[in-house]
């Protein structure tokens, strides 16, 4: 079994999905070996046990222990623990369009790339690489049409405008790959990409799944540019992969946030959370991981 996949433990009155990752997904990764030699590849993960903290009107700018983040001017839009909770942090707001957005390193760190062939060694972690991505999750306290809308996946340079105010939907013009809802339908997961050149995104599954209050969930990527033509990205979803994937075709097109020799797009994992009223709601994150494994070894760089 791999690193930290044990089978998933369900704490009395909690629904869902246990403090695991998936198994069949992580089997064979091996943090240890990446840890003796950083050629193999980059990982990180957080159970958030001292979670990122920021107050109310924090900008964009704003760094917090290995995450920057961005809340809304009203007191209620705030990012941090959940009291009488251990391990979780909740992105929330109590006012109509404010947001609460996360996401992991510094303002203008951002070392992961959906990478496609042909590529350079010259650049540090441009390489050809699979890329896995997990995060527990779940939605509090209400799943009602325009109440809330969410991202969870990669994403480029990332504001508080990102997710529209009257739709939920991502905006235009930046570089996204994960899974979101919109404020119409908070309850429907679907998974999108879009490049930076893009008015709109491309949804990849309508519907991954049907969300429900207060109970967890568990969604990943596993991007992986040298897998068979019709499987270079699998979406998991509650520990079961999707039957649809994305292809070398949707890869390499000009809508997908892709780096090769003449592009190099920066991204990190995100989380986001926008109001679609004035009820109380939020996001709230379990542990997450993610694991960048590269197919051509690294040593040659000028840096990294």
């Amino acid at each position: 079994m791999g690193f930290n996949t044990q089978p998933a433990l369900l704490s009395s009155g909690i629904a869902g999905a246990g403090k695991s990752f998936t198994a069949e997904l992580w089997n064979d990764f091996d943090p240890q070996a990446m840890d003796r030699d950083p050629s193999l590849g980059v990982y990180y993960q957080d159970d958030f046990l001292s979670p990122p903290v920021f107050a109310a009107n924090s900008a964009a700018a704003s760094v917090s222990g290995r995450y920057n983040g961005a809340t809304g001017a009203t007191a209620g839009s705030t990012i941090g623990p959940v009291a009488g909770q251990g391990g979780v942090v909740e992105l929330q707001s109590t006012t109509d369009n404010e947001a609460a957005i996360l996401q992991f390193g510094g303002v203008a760190a951002r070392p992961f790339m959906l990478t496609t062939a042909p590529e350079d060694d010259t650049y540090p972690y441009h390489h050809l690489a699979r890329l896995r991505l997990e995060t527990r999750f779940l939605l509090h306290p209400n799943v009602i049409a325009d109440e809330q809308a969410i991202f969870i996946g990669m994403a480029g340079v990332v504001a508080l405008t990102d997710l529209d105010n009257d739709t939920g939907d991502v905006v235009g013009s930046k570089n996204f790959f994960g899974f979101h809802t919109l404020n119409a339908a908070p309850s429907t997961l679907r998974f999108i990409y879009q490049a930076a050149a893009d008015s709109a995104p491309q949804v990849l599954i309508a519907s991954v799944a049907t969300l429900e209050a207060n109970k967890w969930y568990t969604a990943a990527i596993d991007y992986d540019p040298t897998a068979p033509a019709d499987q270079r990205g699998k979406i998991w979803f509650n520990g079961a992969k999707n039957a649809i994937h994305l292809t070398q075709a949707q890869s390499e097109a000009a809508t997908f946030p892709k780096s090769n020799d003449s592009t190099q797009v920066t991204l990190a994992p995100t989380w986001m959370r926008k109001s679609g009223d004035g009820t109380t709601t939020g996001l709230v994150l379990g542990s997450w991981r993610i694991a960048e494994e590269y197919k051509v070894k690294r040593g040659n760089e000028a840096c990294g």
